[in-house]
């Protein structure tokens, strides 16, 4: 038998918890402003924010929903996630997330270019230090272990 959740007042949530975080996000310019923080430039998005956006390939697989999803005006994506908890997984559901994402952005057909890709920015907000090297951000890129100044252009950048 499940233990019933305490369902908490306005007056005690956070941005932490997905209500409010969705809720706020849902809101462009406070996307925008969280965004431009992060990103150290300007945002300006280009459509409204989607919040608990679904994404499915087919019934039998898995799904993913996103916390908050948006475009800006250089076609650049945006997926930001609060995660309040260490649940252990969060590179790997990071990699799921993007593959997910990806699998929707080209059209089907063989004649479709890859580098119609847009570039793309998984964002991880969370009130622990997933790594512990006491940052208070990670951004990670692919990059070539034997020249270390080699990075795979891949137009995808995740943020912790």
């Amino acid at each position: 038998m499940k233990t019933p959740v305490k369902q908490k007042q306005l007056n005690e949530l956070t941005l932490l918890d997905r209500f409010l975080f969705a809720s706020v996000m849902e809101d462009d310019r406070s996307l925008e402003l969280v965004l431009s923080i992060i990103m150290s430039e300007e945002i300006t998005l280009r459509q409204p924010s989607q919040v608990e956006k679904e994404f499915r390939t087919m019934p039998w697989l898995r799904s993913i929903r996103l916390d908050v999803y948006n475009v800006d005006d250089k076609n650049r994506i945006y997926d930001a996630e609060v995660q309040e908890k260490n649940t252990g997984n969060l590179a790997k559901r990071s990699r799921f997330y993007q593959a997910l994402i990806d699998s929707t952005l080209l059209a089907p057909g063989r004649d479709v270019s890859f580098h119609h890709l847009p570039e793309s920015y998984l964002i991880m907000i969370t009130p622990f230090d997933l790594w512990g090297y006491g940052k208070y951000r990670y951004t990670f890129r692919m990059r070539c272990e034997e020249q270390p100044d080699l990075y795979l252009e891949d137009g995808i950048g995740r943020f912790s």
